[in-house]
C-alpha cells in the first residue's frame, strides 16, 4: 500500500508491503465553514459572556490585536482583515490599532515571513510589534499565582485600552488545550514566569506516562490551572477562539468572553478525539507539514499523539522536517541524564526552556523504539535516545522485516490525532 504523507512543505512517497495489516488513522474530518466571512462577523455580534464587540470599543486609545506565532496556524490572512473592516466600520481607525506577536519563548519571525503568516494586507495597514520574554524593560510585573509563578507581562499590551486575541484552539500535551489564555501567558510573558509555569508539568507528571497522559485535553490539570489564574491578572478585552480541520480551514469561530469562549473550543475539539484501544507493531506517523514539523519542539506534539496507538516495545517511525532545528537552545542538555527519574530530579533542580517535553520524550523513548526521518544531524537524533533514519526506503523495509511487523498505522496528520484517554 501506497501512502504520500506530508513532509514540510512537500511530500513522501511510503510504501508498505500487502503482507501487513495497515490502518488509517485520522480525526474525523470537521466540515469547513462554508462562509467564514459571516460566521466571523456573527461570532463578534453574538459572543459567548460579552457584548458585542463593537459595543466595547473605546472612544481613545490604542487597540492591541494580539496574534500567535508561526507555529500556529489560524488563517490570519483571511480572518485579519474582516476584523480590521469591521473596527472601521465602527470608527476605530487602522491608526489607533497595532499587531503584537505573542511568541512566548520561542524565536522572532524574519521579517518577510510575516507577510506570508498575517498576510500583506494586515502588515500594510498596522503597525507590528514583536513580544521579547528576555527584555525586562517592556515587561510589567504584576504579581505571582498561588503556585508561585512570577507574572510579568508586555508592557504594550497592558498599556492598551482594548485588546483583542485571535488564536486557534489545539490539544496541547501539557497546557491541556492551546489557545485562549495562552496567548497571554505564555505569549506575552516573562521568560522567568514561562520556566515556571512549564516546570509544574515535571513537578505533577513526573516521568509517569500515565500522567503525562492526564495532562492533554484537560483544562483543570495543574498547569493549565496556573495559566489561567495567571493570565486573570490582566485579562484580554475579547477573544477569537478559532478550530481548524486537518486540511487547515475554520470548522468552529466561539468569541467573546477570555475563559467561557475558549472553552466552548475546547468542547467543540473533545469530540474530535480518535478511539486507540487497538495498538500497532508499527506507527508511522507525519506531523502533517509545514508549519507542524518546523522544529522539533512542534514536532514532539505529533510523537505524544503517536504514541499511544503503539504497542509496549513496538516502533514509532516519525516523518517531521525540522527545516529549524530542534528550536529550544536547551533541550538537548537534559539528554545527558540516563533515565527518567535522573532527567526529572535535575529538571527540579534548575529548569530550562522546554524541559518538561525532554522529560516526556525521555519517558517514551525508554518503552518504545522512535525512530525519525528529518533534517537534523545524526548525533542529535541519536542523543535524544532516538533512531535516525538516513534512508526512509530502506530503513522502512529493515524494520518491517527485522521487527516483524503484522500490524501497522498510519497517522498522516499526526499533530492533530488526539487519542482518547486510556
Amino acid at each position: 500500500m501506497l501512502f504520500k504523507l506530508k513532509y514540510g512543505k512537500g511530500e513522501l512517497p511510503v510504501e508498505i508491503q500487502p503482507s501487513v495489516e495497515v490502518e488509517v488513522v485520522e480525526p474525523p474530518l470537521l466540515r469547513a465553514l462554508e462562509n467564514v466571512d459571516d460566521a466571523f462577523i456573527s461570532a463578534l455580534e453574538n459572543p459567548i459572556g460579552s457584548q458585542p464587540l463593537r459595543r466595547i470599543i473605546p472612544p481613545s486609545g490604542e487597540v492591541a490585536i494580539v496574534v500567535s506565532d508561526k507555529t500556529r496556524r489560524c488563517m490570519y490572512p483571511v480572518v485579519l482583515p474582516l476584523l480590521l473592516n469591521y473596527l472601521n466600520a465602527y470608527g476605530l481607525p487602522d491608526s489607533r490599532m497595532f499587531l503584537l506577536i505573542a511568541y512566548g519563548a520561542h524565536s522572532r519571525h524574519a521579517d518577510e515571513e510575516n507577510y506570508t503568516i498575517y498576510g500583506g494586507e494586515a502588515i500594510r495597514r498596522l503597525r507590528l510589534f514583536h513580544h521579547d520574554c528576555r527584555d525586562e524593560s517592556r515587561l510589567v510585573h504584576l504579581g505571582v499565582t498561588s503556585r508561585g509563578t512570577t507574572v510579568r507581562l508586555n508592557r504594550r499590551y497592558l498599556e492598551a485600552a482594548m485588546s483583542i486575541v485571535l488564536t486557534s484552539v489545539s490539544f496541547h500535551y501539557f497546557a491541556g488545550f492551546g489557545g485562549g489564555r495562552k496567548a497571554i501567558f505564555p505569549g506575552l510573558a516573562s521568560e522567568e514566569g514561562i520556566l515556571r509555569n512549564h516546570r509544574l508539568f515535571v513537578q505533577f507528571a513526573g516521568g509517569s506516562l500515565s500522567k503525562i497522559g492526564d495532562f492533554k485535553g484537560n483544562l483543570n490539570n495543574p498547569l493549565s490551572e496556573d495559566l489561567t489564574e495567571a493570565a486573570a491578572m490582566a485579562p484580554p478585552s475579547f477573544v477569537v477562539n478559532f478550530c481548524l480541520n486537518r486540511h487547515g480551514e475554520i470548522s468552529h469561530i466561539s468569541a467573546g468572553d477570555w475563559m467561557e469562549s475558549h472553552r466552548r473550543a475546547c468542547q467543540f475539539l473533545l469530540k474530535t478525539r480518535v478511539p486507540s484501544e487497538r495498538r500497532s507493531d508499527l506507527v508511522i506517523a507525519s506531523c502533517g507539514g509545514h508549519p507542524k514539523d518546523v522544529n522539533f519542539i512542534q514536532t514532539h506534539k505529533t510523537i505524544d499523539n503517536a504514541f499511544a496507538f503503539v504497542r509496549p516495545g513496538g516502533v514509532l517511525l516519525v516523518l517531521a522536517s525540522c527545516e529549524d532545528g530542534i528550536g529550544s537552545e536547551s533541550f538537548l542538555q537534559w539528554f545527558q541524564h540516563k533515565d527518567a527519574t535522573t532527567m526529572r530530579k535535575a529538571l527540579l533542580e534548575n529548569y530550562s526552556m522546554n524541559g518538561g517535553t525532554a522529560l516526556a520524550l525521555k519517558a517514551k523513548a525508554d518503552t518504545c523504539q522512535i525512530y525519525l526521518y528529518s533534517c537534523l544531524d545524526r548525533a542529535v537524533v541519536e542523543k535524544m535516545g532516538l533512531r535516525p533514519v538516513l534512508n526512509l526506503r530502506q530503513s522502512l523495509d529493515e524494520i518491517l522485516s527485522r521487527a516483524n511487523v503484522r500490524r501497522a498505522a498510519v497517522l498522516p496528520e499526526g499533530a492533530i490525532t488526539a487519542p482518547e484517554p486510556d
